[in-house]
């Protein structure tokens, strides 16, 4: 976001109690390509989800923060970039097996979702 006098910021709010998966703070990455043609008439604009992402996970379980954990970014942050340093990362080694490791599957993650919470849960989650 471009904050007046041309300063960048993220814009977040911060979820008290997050859902875990296994213990562990998640976030997922999801795909949407956005494009539009243009005709006499206007612009068209169009967007599209690919039904399949990431699911990242921290590599330390979750507690909530206080002054003593707040700074342990390996259990508050989802990043990539931040977790593959931890000595806890496990990587997918198996592309069969989307549901090890710290990056996971979205198809994984609605199976996931289904089998903790019922199919109507995971369909609400989807649509909603």
């Amino acid at each position: 976001v471009d904050l007046h006098g041309g300063q960048r910021s993220v814009v977040q709010q911060y979820i008290q109690r997050p859902m875990l998966i296994e213990g562990f703070k998640f976030d997922l990455r999801l795909y949407l390509l956005v494009c539009a043609s243009v005709d006499s008439q206007g612009l068209h604009p169009q967007c599209f989800l690919f039904r399949d992402g990431l699911v990242r996970l921290c590599t330390m379980p979750y507690s909530a923060p206080t002054r003593e954990t707040l700074h342990q970014h390996f259990m508050h942050l989802t990043n990539y970039a931040i977790n593959k340093a931890s000595e806890g990362f496990q990587h997918n080694v198996d592309a069969t097996n989307d549901g090890v490791g710290h990056k996971r599957s979205l198809h994984w993650f609605w199976g996931h979702v289904e089998a903790m919470h019922g199919a109507t849960e995971r369909e609400r989650l989807w649509t909603e």
